[in-house]
């Protein structure tokens, strides 16, 4: 299985290896593509970064033919600026994707060439399924396929428990506390709902004398957590919604909270990929 840490690594032999083994096969974590086709066709690029965010997340490979050579793309320092031009056109809810590695490819041409990859995170269940040029895609079998019945829809998207893999969308989302831009409502209602479960039924089944007292203290800041937040939605409701509403930096009652606030977000986050993924 694929790791992003061991992808970071890579050189080009390495790459290169990887896809001479014949177990080597497009399948539901990573994608293969000759071009990033960001300027010659967008919804394509929109439909492959919707799929695996729909889905379990995933890699792309950028510079890759279909016999599975790395040919390389064209060196472009705009990349990633095209790339998110054209994932903001046509796809709602925004995706949580990165650039992680550029890997050279060895020429002769004056030009150079780069396999670029890039890493789509699942998206919470809160913000599935994105919708992409009006439809929706998952990735599967090694394919981005169309949801078509409704049936398949409540399957996919309405069903779905909290992994603790899920932990690095919250924390991507309330990376907004230490600008103040964070609102809290919709993750406090449905988010922290089923992660309060999660901790929950988590500690019917802990044993283990440590993991049993990280997960208590990891109770006490959600706690926390969640009372920062009830107070910061409480405060915020008493600002005047105009234009002419003072930055909430200017507050010094939220800004208390949001400093609070994110505190306690880095404390659990960190404590919690200790015990659940690490």
């Amino acid at each position: 299985m694929l790791k992003t840490a061991r992808i970071k690594t890579w050189e080009f032999s390495d790459l290169s290896n990887w896809l001479v083994n014949v177990g080597t096969m497009e399948d539901e974590s990573f994608d293969l593509k000759k071009h990033y086709t960001a300027d010659t066709n967008p919804a394509s690029v929109r439909k492959c970064f919707s799929s695996f965010a729909n889905a379990k997340g995933g890699f792309v490979f950028f510079g890759i033919d279909d016999s599975k050579k790395p040919v390389g793309c064209v060196e472009d320092s705009q990349v990633v600026t095209k790339l998110n031009r054209v994932l903001t056109d046509n796809l709602d809810p925004r995706i949580n994707w990165k650039m992680i590695h550029s890997i050279r490819v060895p020429t002769r041409r004056s030009s150079s060439l780069i396999v670029y990859v890039v890493q789509i995170n699942e998206s919470i269940f809160i913000d599935k399924p994105h919708i992409s040029d009006g439809k929706i895609y998952i990735r599967e079998s090694g394919e981005c396929k169309e949801v078509k019945t409704n049936h398949q829809l409540r399957l996919l998207f309405f069903t779905s428990p909290f992994y603790p893999e899920h932990i690095e969308q919250l924390e991507h989302e309330l990376e907004k506390i230490k600008s103040y831009e964070y609102k809290g409502s919709t993750i406090n209602s449905v988010y922290l709902m089923n992660l309060r479960r999660f901790l929950e039924e988590a500690g019917n089944h802990e044993l283990k004398r440590d993991r049993k007292k990280n997960l208590e203290k990891l109770k006490g800041y959600f706690s926390k957590i969640s009372s920062l937040i009830d107070g910061i939605e409480r405060e915020r409701s008493k600002q005047t919604v105009s234009r002419s509403s003072p930055p909430i930096s200017t507050n010094t009652n939220l800004v208390k909270l949001y400093d609070a606030l994110g505190l306690e977000v880095d404390k659990f986050i960190s404590l919690f990929k200790a015990v659940y993924i690490l």
